[in-house]
């Protein structure tokens, strides 16, 4: 019997009374065999009522050490509280530490954790501080409510509950998050968190000290007792995957659960390949919207058409609009229930369609009206993550910062992230035009000139304009500001050595004249690299993201583009135009396909390729054109991540059962790993669900029978495999063509070509005879036994080739067969006689009655042939052959 798996622990901050406590309760399980507990000074070792045979190390360590770090993880660690931090009031009175301390060490620890000990379990306490201050008084936080930190402190958790859900998402760690309440009551002096007065208000009295109270007595805060809180930490550590998925699915219903995207560990990880969409469909029947009652009916009409149709852009735009004008406009006076409700929809509706630059503006001003500036900005981050390259969107959101922030510094920060993301476009003028105006405010020359001298080089629309006011400026710019100092040292090298005897001014002089013709050259070379492009640019009428489809003409476009720049050979030029592309073609498989190989090219960008496809899958490539996530899968296996491609294709089929292309994969990826017995599997399990339908498992049986056929070598095998299934699947082309093809296929010579003959000659009459198949497909499948005829067939071989191509391609009143097959009882003269008398002439009987009523007109043969025909609420289970 295998032991239960043993458990090696490490508690950051164990000093504190939660990780004293904590490392007590952990030693009472049986399955802790290390348990390592650090802080800033050496931790005490921890007391525990059960005799624990763990072994226990006590460590002084600074966390902000990578060295440290490094040292402290051993490969067998498999779990971590990380405990340790600068409370709440500490972080907001020295910014500096709290960022090293909260952020900086906590990503320095997930960073080595990923790269030592993937899959290791991290359990993170947050914190309520995440959510900042409620909007008014009344205000009810709960889960549902989207954090908008009010410190420093609350940013920082936020920041790292982030950057764990993303890399337990990405495969590296099993993350959770334990938001905690205030604490109380904390043994000891005082702590430097904001909500300390909760535990020393009890504290203190009682033993007899005074307390302050820093608040209104009326405050209401969550509070929790030390004991409840080491119960939930050691029952997050416990709690298996799915129930963690359960208790989301409680507090957020199926929606919430559907945004599960991908949990990527080697036994259980989840693919963003099994979400058709990344919309957050919340259902909200019972909630109100707020508004008045007419408002508020008319908002519940509006979801719920969103809800019946969520594709639809039409309703999604409807709800918006109804939603702004609640209560007249919405402003931090407006109820809570309109604001909570408003950003719910415009969360759902930029979840659905993230590429709208327009909306997230529009969110962000109807933010900052409510909130103010920090929640605004939050709003702007958001957007310019999930459209990085919108010049509108930069543009505006630096046009925000200039307006709301006194800090150059801060300002000019941001700018350069936005000049790094939407710099190359060519038709960022308005954001350069911005950035300049922002520094002619400040006076600044220098970082015009500076700003001036890198847009100069890139091809653009207005690219003549940046460089008159270059060249201008120039003139009276220091002369290190105008060139790089080596080609300064080699213009004033040979003006000296022309002119020996110049002064001072006279080489100054003529190093200003040489240094704009070496910028006129910069400005031929852009001018030349912008008449490539115009072309190009001139052809794009739609630049930005929309839901209609394109015109063929704009495709080729972009096709020819891209074909343009690839040429050209510059990488970041290259890059920027994909991403250009797919904002306009985001919808096209065929433009995140090319981008995705063209990506796979370029060396040691493996990471680049799999976030390409990890977008497509999880927001615009429908799961109903699953080709993206296949690809996605074939580049994962091809990495050596074979789970992780297995799981993308079962994702696939959660929501396509029976798609053919995708068993089929998936039964190849089984066969390569797990052999020839690994596949069929996959093809048995998949016959006998319930969830394939018959046209599916036909064309399975098929491909069963071919791996039988080209894998094992058994042709007898698989022959069986056809003839012992072959009656479930009279009506299916591809198990008929593929039975057909097997036959013909098979190796010959002249000893066996008479037996090969008969058996080929025997699936041939079964097409004709007993499929249920159309009569254009039992000719097409005619056509090739004929070719074999030809081909291959003996002395009378083209007699029967001469009364098949009578029977398939001469009029129906000579196709004897096809007239036996629509007859009652089976001859050919009863139909004759019947089409006669009802339609005066033998021509092609066409009931429209019995084709309304959907009635099969072969019915009556197959009876009549003793076949039983199938009830129409159950599906056939195919005989196996064994």
């Amino acid at each position: 019997m295998s032991s239960e798996p043993k458990i090696n622990c490490i508690i950051t901050g164990a000093g504190g009374f939660v990780g004293q406590a904590l490392a007590s309760a952990l030693l009472e399980d049986p399955s802790v065999s290390k348990l390592t507990l650090t802080d800033v000074f050496e931790p005490s070792p921890p007391k525990s009522k059960a005799e624990s045979k763990a072994e226990i190390r006590c460590l002084k360590a600074d966390l902000t050490s990578l060295e440290t770090c490094q040292s402290l993880f051993t490969p067998d660690l498999n779990l971590i509280y990380i405990l340790h931090g600068i409370m709440s009031g500490a972080a907001e009175a020295n910014f500096e530490l709290g960022l090293k301390v909260n952020l900086d060490s906590t990503r320095q620890i997930l960073d080595i954790l990923r790269q030592t000990n993937p899959g290791v379990k991290v359990i993170y306490p947050s914190s309520l501080a995440v959510y900042g201050p409620p909007a008014t008084p009344t205000t009810r936080i709960t889960e549902l409510n989207t954090p908008v930190p009010g410190s420093s402190y609350g940013a920082q958790k936020h920041i790292c509950e982030t950057l764990l859900d993303d890399y337990s998402r990405r495969g590296f760690l099993d993350g959770r998050t334990c938001r905690l309440p205030t604490v109380t009551i904390r043994p000891g002096k005082p702590t430097g968190a904001a909500s300390s007065f909760a535990s020393g208000i009890f504290r203190e009295p009682l033993n007899g000290e005074k307390a302050v109270l820093p608040v209104s007595k009326d405050l209401e805060i969550w509070i929790c007792s030390p004991r409840t809180v080491v119960k939930n930490l050691m029952k997050a550590k416990d709690i298996p995957k799915k129930k963690m998925l359960d208790a989301l699915k409680a507090v957020g219903g199926d929606e919430a659960l559907n945004l599960v995207e991908e949990k990527r560990d080697e036994a259980t990880e989840k693919i963003p390949a099994a979400n058709t969409s990344a919309a957050n469909t919340g259902k909200m029947a019972d909630y109100s919207f707020g508004g008045t009652d007419e408002e508020n009916a008319e908002l519940k009409k509006l979801n719920a058409e969103v809800l019946e149709e969520p594709d639809s852009f039409e309703h999604w735009e409807k709800l918006v609009r109804a939603a702004e004008s609640l209560e007249g406009g919405l402003n931090r006076n407006s109820s809570p229930q309109s604001i909570v409700a408003t950003r719910d929809i415009y969360d759902r509706f930029l979840a659905k369609f993230p590429l709208l630059f327009g909306y997230w503006k529009k969110y962000a001003d109807l933010e900052f009206s409510i909130a103010g500036t920090e929640a605004a900005e939050l709003v702007y981050e958001r957007g310019v993550a999930s459209i990085t390259n919108s010049v509108d969107l930069w543009t505006n959101y630096c046009a925000f910062k200039v307006e709301t922030s006194h800090d150059s510094d801060v300002i000019r920060e941001l700018f350069e992230r936005g000049a790094s993301c939407v710099g190359l476009d060519f038709l960022a003028h308005p954001f350069w035009d911005k950035y300049l105006e922002f520094e002619e405010r400040l006076e600044a020359q220098d970082k015009i000139f500076s700003i001036l001298d890198r847009v100069v080089h890139i091809p653009m629309h207005q690219y003549a304009r940046y460089f008159e006011r270059y060249r201008h400026l120039a003139q009276v710019r220091p002369l290190h500001e105008l060139l790089p100092a080596d080609m300064l040292a080699q213009f004033r090298a040979e003006i000296v050595t022309e002119g020996p005897d110049s002064g001072e001014l006279e080489i100054e002089r003529e190093m200003r004249t040489r240094i704009d013709s070496f910028h006129l050259e910069i400005f031929a070379r852009t001018q030349t690299e912008t008449t490539k492009r115009w072309t190009y640019e001139s052809e794009v009428k739609r630049p930005y993201f929309h839901v209609t489809e394109l015109d063929e003409g704009q495709l080729v476009n972009w096709r020819k583009y891209l074909d343009f720049e690839e040429v050209e050979g510059d990488y970041h030029r290259t890059q920027f135009l994909y991403e250009r592309c797919l904002v306009t073609c985001a919808y096209y498989d065929e433009f995140w396909l090319r981008y995705a190989r063209w990506m796979l090219a370029q060396q040691g960008k493996e990471e680049e390729v799999r976030n390409i496809y990890q977008r497509a899958s999880m927001l615009y490539a429908p799961i109903s054109r699953p080709a993206v996530r296949l690809q996605y899968a074939y580049f994962e296996e091809s990495v050596s991540r074979v789970e992780l491609a297995k799981d993308i294709h079962q994702a696939i089929l959660v929501n396509l059962p029976g798609h053919i292309e995708t068993i089929v994969s998936l039964a190849n990826l089984s066969r390569r790993y797990g052999g020839l017995d690994a596949a069929i599997e996959v093809y048995k399990s998949q016959i006998d669900s319930t969830e394939c339908d018959i046209y599916a498992k036909a064309a399975l049986v098929a491909e069963w029978a071919r791996l039988l056929w080209k894998i094992k070598g058994s042709v007898e095998e698989a022959r069986q495999v056809f003839q012992k299934n072959q009656h479930w699947y009279l009506d299916s082309r591809a198990f008929w063509i593929n039975y057909m093809f097997f036959e013909l296929e098979q190796p010959t010579s002249a000893e066996t070509e008479p037996t090969h003959y008969k058996r080929i000659k025997q699936v041939h009459e079964d097409i004709r005879r007993k499929s249920h198949l159309p009569p254009l497909t039992i000719k097409d499948l005619s056509h090739y036994y004929m070719v074999y005829l030809q081909e291959r067939g003996g002395k009378d071989a083209i007699k029967e080739y001469m009364t098949l191509d009578r029977e398939i391609n001469g009029p129906f009143s000579v196709q004897a067969a096809m007239k036996a097959k629509l007859a009652e009882d089976g001859r050919e003269a009863t139909t004759q006689r019947r089409m006669m008398m009802e339609n005066g002439h033998p021509g092609v009987e066409v009931d429209e009655a019995a084709i309304r009523r959907g009635e099969n007109p072969y019915t009556k043969y197959y009876q009549q042939q003793g076949e039983q025909q199938l009830p129409s609420d159950t599906q056939p289970q195919p005989l196996r052959y064994q």
